[in-house]
């Protein structure tokens, strides 16, 4: 099989996979939809060079790339399937993998990698597919970094509230914070509300925005 054909041939696994795991998974509408739009295109783009005589190799070289990049960037259950199924086969998708970085720096890189990791950590363990690539004690390790991580985020809240106001040297740490704890994903079953409500009462949580706001453009 000439080198053409190969990158064609996991190019084309790789958006089946990706579509059947769409199909099955809890991401949003929003982001389902996006996805497909782009996984369309890129295969559209790609016939198109086939029918004209062109070749591909540099298009199916940065799609596979992207694809990668993409399954790489999420800590789920649907990344790691993904995954396990590109890698059954020799392939030229490359992961990155996320939680080695997370265990290797000890600690988030960022908001958006803290919340996806809290919120999908208990039922990746659960899977099983962990397990299969790193210790009991990186996984424990993880779990702490999750732990630390958001007690300082809560730590935060509490002394703004506390003082009533946020340092302005703080406010973009406060930002994130109040992003953790409301963010969507993170449902407290108990309380029938977000994170935020676990820890405070309504009088604080309109305190605590209203501490948000102190720094609103006027």
């Amino acid at each position: 099989m000439n080198p053409i054909d190969v990158l064609y041939n996991d190019f084309l696994r790789g958006l089946d996979i990706t579509h059947r795991i769409l199909l099955i998974s809890d991401y949003s509408e929003g982001l389902k939809y996006g996805w497909k739009r782009n996984l369309d295109y890129s295969n559209q783009n790609i016939s198109k060079d086939f029918e004209a005589g062109k070749s591909p190799k540099k298009k199916l070289k940065f799609y596979i790339d992207e694809l990668s990049s993409l399954w790489s960037s999420f800590v789920d259950i649907w990344s790691e399937m993904f995954w396990t199924q590109i890698e059954e086969t020799p392939t030229t998708f490359k992961r990155v993998d996320t939680i080695r970085k997370i265990i290797d720096r000890g600690r988030f890189m960022g908001v958006g990698e803290a919340m996806h990791t809290r919120y999908e950590w208990e039922r990746l363990l659960d899977s099983g597919h962990l397990q299969l690539r790193y210790t009991s004690e990186e996984l424990q390790k993880v779990t702490d970094i999750i732990s630390k991580d958001e007690s300082k985020r809560l730590r935060l809240l509490k002394k703004s509230l506390n003082n009533e106001r946020v340092n302005w040297s703080e406010y973009l740490q406060y930002g994130e914070a109040i992003a953790y704890f409301t963010h969507g994903t993170l449902f407290n079953e108990t309380t029938g509300g977000t994170e935020l409500e676990k820890h405070f009462s309504s009088k604080e949580i309109r305190i605590l925005d209203e501490i948000w706001k102190q720094y609103e453009p006027k």
